[in-house]
């Protein structure tokens, strides 16, 4: 890492560890002062006219209280070898950067590109029953045909079989924790956690030295929710984090997925289901028709990338926004993309010729399945 990236790195951990300065507006004073470096050297009228920075708030950052504190961060890092990922870095979860409460810095350790083609999220409760325990091994030995990327949250239960499951199976798979990368919550599983890291990998967006506090676990959920395509519930009660986190998708649109159980308990899935707020999971092959992800009947593997290396600038742009969401429409493409109306024409016909974007009803366009 370069000096002058290092150094801005230091500014966004000191900014991220300043009390009362959260995630949104973080974002906000980098995009205005053009880096948190910049937010530092900025005055405390500068800072105190930036919309939700109260004067108190200003004095808090130009107080530079988290410097020590950044400082240790950064060694931390480089002694273990853990990736930061700004907002503003390419390796940063797309799809997580489109929400609204997206965190501004995420660490990482690990060795699975986050951006995968595909990406899929299973959670559910810390007490299973047995069929559930099987369903979920079911399921993930047949996510494999998919070639997902798998996040979950390393909690007992559905998420700790899930990744059992990937870690068998090669497939690549990321646990989202509620505390920095000190430790590992719960210590059972840090066996478990030390295979991930093979083939996948831990994701945080706390710093070192934080436990794992309980207002923590909704702030990870948002992150699991919002990094997948889907998310699957295998089973829950109508209270819970697994619920919380259906909530948070469903506010991102993302498809959410539920595995019904019998009639009569308290189930979280079946409640889901009859609201609305998921479509019924009974096997892979449900993920795979509503997600669009099979042919024929047959479910297809992910797109070679080799059908894209022809492409020009522009094109590949265009590429990488309908990546983000299953359609989008011309506004949605002209936002993301920073495009004209008249480039967009023109671009869309000539992936739609080379068999690449499909129009949908609505004029809404996708990637060709």
């Amino acid at each position: 890492m370069s000096t002058k990236n290092q150094n801005e790195l230091f500014h966004l951990i000191a900014l991220s560890m300043t009390p009362r300065i959260g995630a949104k507006l973080i974002r906000t004073l980098v995009q205005q002062f053009g880096s948190a470096y910049q937010v530092f050297e900025a005055s405390l009228k500068e800072l105190s006219a930036t919309a939700g920075v109260s004067p108190s708030m200003a004095r808090e950052i130009l107080k530079k209280g988290a410097f020590h504190q950044a400082e240790q961060e950064l060694i931390f890092i480089s002694e273990y070898d853990i990736q930061p990922i700004s907002f503003t870095d390419e390796e940063y979860p797309q799809r997580l950067l489109h929400c609204p409460d997206c965190p501004a810095l995420l660490y990482y350790k690990g060795n699975t590109e986050l951006n995968a083609q595909r990406v899929v999220s299973i959670v559910g409760t810390r007490k299973p029953n047995r069929h559930s325990l099987q369903f979920c091994e079911n399921l993930v030995d047949q996510l494999q045909a998919l070639d997902v990327l798998l996040v979950s949250g390393l909690a007992y239960g559905i998420d700790a079989c899930a990744h059992q499951q990937c870690v068998q199976n090669g497939i690549s798979t990321i646990g989202v924790v509620a505390h920095g990368l000190d430790r590992i919550y719960p210590a059972k599983h840090k066996a478990l956690a030390k295979e991930m890291l093979n083939c996948g990998g831990l994701l945080t967006e706390f710093y070192s030295k934080t436990a794992p506090l309980q207002q923590n676990f909704p702030m990870r959920n948002r992150i699991i929710a919002g990094m997948s395509d889907a998310v699957i519930v295998v089973e829950t009660k109508r209270k819970g984090g697994s619920i919380i986190t259906a909530h948070l998708a469903n506010d991102y649109n993302r498809d959410v997925f539920a595995v019904p159980t019998v009639a009569g308990i308290d189930s979280g899935c079946n409640w889901l289901i009859k609201t609305h707020k998921a479509s019924m999971l009974e096997s892979v092959e449900d993920l795979a028709y509503i997600m669009r992800w099979q042919q024929g009947g047959r479910i297809i593997p992910k797109p070679m990338p080799e059908m894209f290396s022809d492409l020009n600038t522009e094109e590949k742009r265009l590429v990488e926004c309908l990546k983000l969401e299953q359609s989008l429409n011309l506004d949605e493409l002209i936002r993301l993309s920073s495009l004209t109306i008249h480039q967009l024409s023109i671009l869309l016909l000539g992936l739609e010729l080379k068999g690449i974007v499909e129009v949908l009803p609505a004029n809404r366009y996708q990637l060709l399945k």
